[in-house]
């Protein structure tokens, strides 16, 4: 389940970052971006006030190919991209160490049960 509601914006009014970094995987899903950008896979996602979260690849690609006057779904979160990340950061270094416990445990049982 996803959070936030999507909505319409222009890319130029997307608060983005200026430094990206590419890849060379980010650079073989130029035009599956550009002709496949779809809300329901993969959204790019904004705060309530209209700074990115996530999906800056995604954005940037958008801007080059149409231009910053041009409308495209996105995804607003509730929060302001400060709390977004201050929640993320406070909980991460605590959620990870239980995933990594959890998988250990999976792999004991599958181990237990002669499942690889």
């Amino acid at each position: 389940m996803e959070i936030g509601k999507l909505i319409k914006v222009k890319v130029g009014d997307i608060k983005a970052p200026e430094c990206i970094v590419w890849t060379t995987d980010n650079l073989d899903m130029v035009d599956e971006i550009i002709k496949n950008y779809d809300v329901n896979i993969s959204a790019i996602k904004i705060s309530k006030d209209f700074k990115l979260i996530d999906g800056g690849h995604r954005l940037c690609i958008l801007w080059e190919e149409y231009g910053d006057k041009h409308e495209i779904m996105v995804r607003q979160v509730p929060i302001s991209q400060w709390l977004f990340y201050t929640i993320l950061f406070t909980f991460l270094p605590i959620l990870f160490p239980v995933g990594i416990f959890l998988r250990v445990l999976k792999q004991k049982k599958n181990k237990k049960n002669g499942i690889k």
